[in-house]
């Protein structure tokens, strides 16, 4: 039966449904921190039970050190009862030194390898991980610094030209903001050129022969025979931007592509932090539950021990041993998260933020629902009502049993959006 409440769900920020940039360590230090002590429990643990061995060998060594001078009449009722405690001496001095030797053999080295494996590797783990978020951590820091950098640009347009707005022109997959910049695009074609050029040219850029017609009617080229075709020179007044503006909103552009690159590629690196922490969570649960299993066969063994060497303790040893019966790694690993937890895990996407339209244009999940309506003009945003309708249209295919409960994993999840969402399109399947 799974946990109430497992590490998976249990160690992320407590503050990250509002957080703009999700803060992984705050859960993961806190579970370390528990684990560092569990680290501590094992060298506690170990060295009780290798002083009990030490213990056990210094006595077994005095029992048979102790001087035994028999008596001058063996013959007498006296001088046998005496070789009779003395022989008890002995053998109990045996008993010691083996007892000492089996609790070696069965509790203490157990012990002592798997208490150096778990160091090791929640030592390997956590230095992996807290690279990855020490990289992210960085990344916030570029991601900030390009924002502002853009939104200065913005600001600078806005000086000159309190009307701005960037407008958007779609040729097939490609998208631009100005003109300035399809004519960039241009630059490697010929000033003159027929249709078969045209064709082979936006083939090799991946876009369809319809984007041709985009560019006729654009004025971008145009027809001056059946089949041949020229470029079309603008005029610096075309665009109503003087050289200085010109320049101002190339910056902007630029700088704005910076800003956008750099969110999708952090917004991708918390992703797979997410990923990894799922998996090192759960690495961890594992080996928390493993850990305290291993004590328990020790302790076990420990018990097992003694009564094999001194079967007058029985009693204390079935006290042991029951006690032993009482531990239940998965209710030790339930208290941790209970006492330890700091937040369930609420992943939240980064957010490109345009100066001019905000978060709703270009960008699907992490955006408010109420944005996403004002965009679209609708009451209910489209992916909304298509998701509905996916649903609905498939939900006969459920079992009653599964319509339900649906299990979401993190990987699932992220794998999932990217599958439904690319750029300002999304489907279902």
């Amino acid at each position: 039966m799974p946990f109430a409440h497992a590490f998976q769900t249990s160690f992320w920020s407590p503050t990250a449904s509002i957080d703009l940039y999700p803060n992984f360590k705050y859960g993961f230090d806190t579970l370390h921190k528990r684990l560092a002590q569990s680290i501590t429990e094992n060298e506690i643990i170990s060295q009780y039970i290798q002083q009990r061995i030490e213990s056990e060998r210094a006595y077994g060594q005095s029992l048979s050190k102790l001087t035994i001078i028999p008596l001058e009449d063996d013959l007498t009722g006296l001088s046998r009862c005496f070789g009779v405690v003395c022989a008890e001496s002995e053998t109990s001095a045996k008993e010691h030194v083996a007892r000492a030797e089996n609790v070696n053999t069965t509790a203490l080295d157990p012990l002592q390898r798997f208490s150096a494996r778990y160091s090791r590797i929640i030592a390997t783990t956590k230095q992996a991980i807290e690279q990855q978020m020490d990289q992210f951590e960085m990344l916030v820091k570029q991601v900030e610094q390009a924002k502002l950098n853009y939104q200065t640009r913005c600001k600078a347009i806005l000086t000159l030209q309190p009307t701005y707005r960037p407008t958007v022109i779609r040729l097939g997959t490609r998208v631009f903001h100005e003109r300035f910049e399809i004519e960039d695009w241009l630059k490697s074609l010929n000033e003159t050129l027929d249709r078969k050029m045209i064709i082979d040219w936006l083939e090799s850029e991946n876009q369809s022969v319809s984007v041709m017609h985009d560019l006729i009617g654009l004025n971008f080229i145009r027809q001056v025979d059946e089949d041949l075709f020229e470029k079309v020179k603008t005029k610096k007044g075309f665009f109503t931007w003087n050289s200085r503006q010109e320049v101002y909103v190339k910056e902007m552009l630029q700088a704005d592509k910076v800003y956008r690159d750099l969110v999708i590629k952090i917004d991708k690196m918390r992703t797979e932090i997410e990923e990894a922490l799922f998996m090192h969570f759960e690495e961890m649960e594992n080996l928390e539950l493993e850990r305290i299993q291993t004590l328990k066969q020790v302790f076990i063994s420990l018990a097992a021990s003694l009564s094999n060497t001194i079967p007058r303790f029985k009693e204390t040893v079935d006290n042991m041993m029951l006690y032993q019966e009482t531990l239940k790694p998965d209710k030790d690993v339930q208290m941790i998260v209970e006492q330890y937890r700091t937040g369930q895990f609420i992943p939240r996407p980064i957010l490109y933020e345009n100066y001019f339209y905000g978060t709703s244009r270009h960008q699907l999940f992490g955006v408010s629902l109420e944005d996403l309506s004002r965009n679209e003009a609708s009451l209910i945003p489209r992916f909304i009502s298509s998701g509905i309708s996916f649903i609905e249209s498939d939900i006969s295919k459920l079992e009653n049993e599964g319509i339900f409960f649906i299990s979401l994993f993190c990987i699932l999840l992220t794998k999932s959006r990217k599958e439904a969402y690319m750029g300002d399109k999304f489907t279902f399947r």
